[in-house]
């Protein structure tokens, strides 16, 4: 987040792009926000929610309606949070 003021939008995109992400990947709201380190990340991230949401709901409709499958359908390794770069 210090990089915040350098480059705003790229990092307004990014916590856009990973909640949409995650919740096509099926992780709760909860889940999410646990996994953002600091307090600044965890309110951009919640300023982006309403957007990403109704960008996920329109995604994964056209996605029902094409009869395509989730994507999510294979194993993914959880999450280790002590793996994290301690400068982040």
């Amino acid at each position: 987040m210090r990089w915040f003021r350098y480059s705003p939008v790229r990092i307004s995109y990014h916590a856009f792009k990973y909640a949409k992400a995650s919740m096509h990947l099926g992780r709760s709201l909860g889940r999410q926000f646990g996994y953002l380190p600091t307090l600044p990340a965890r309110a951009l991230w919640l300023a982006f929610l309403p957007l990403a949401s109704l960008a996920y709901f329109k995604e994964n409709r056209r996605r029902l309606r094409s009869g395509v499958p989730r994507p999510t359908d294979f194993p993914v390794p959880e999450w280790q949070p002590e793996a994290r770069h301690p400068g982040l």
